[in-house]
């Protein structure tokens, strides 16, 4: 069984459609674990909203949705209180988050026998898409289980972005 890990709610519905929808065709039933599915107390309506809409898409893809909880970057910290603060972030000043995140994939693989991780790779360098995708990497290593990785759309898109990013 895969799991599929989404930086955010619609992340992997926007990337793996088809391969989730192939899945489903020959009687998988994957995961798609959504790691920053929260916002503020004044934004839980929104992310009421947005879960709902998450369940809807993996109903239609044949997918089990699982949300972690954490909190988006612009609510996590006053920091991220621009866009140009959230792709330019460092990385090092969220090892804490990446630890909570890759605990929680960890116990997820181990409690659904999870045989692959399918991560984003990070395109865009949104820093919850980088911290996701840290966390799988570490996450699969933990556990002994293979990754493999995606490209996140919309970011897939900037000609170049994707060439880029795997040079990193």
């Amino acid at each position: 069984m895969t799991i599929f890990v989404s930086p955010h709610l619609d992340d992997v519905a926007l990337s793996c459609a088809a391969r989730i929808l192939f899945m489903h065709g020959n009687g998988e039933r994957p995961i798609i674990a959504t790691v920053f599915s929260q916002g503020s107390e004044a934004a839980s309506a929104h992310y009421v909203h947005r879960a709902s809409e998450e369940e809807g898409a993996c109903k239609a893809l044949g997918a089990d949705p699982v949300l972690a909880g954490f909190l988006d970057a612009p609510y996590r910290s006053s920091d991220y209180n621009s866009f140009e603060k959230i792709l330019f972030a460092d990385l090092s000043r969220e090892r804490k988050t990446v630890e909570e995140a890759t605990a929680f994939l960890v116990k997820l693989v181990q409690e659904r026998s999870a045989s692959e991780l399918c991560a984003p790779l990070g395109l865009g360098w949104h820093i919850d898409h980088i911290i996701t995708h840290e966390a799988s990497k570490l996450a699969a290593q933990r556990t002994g289980v293979p990754i493999s990785y995606y490209e996140d759309r919309p970011y897939a898109f900037v000609e170049g972005s994707t060439a880029l990013r795997k040079a990193e």
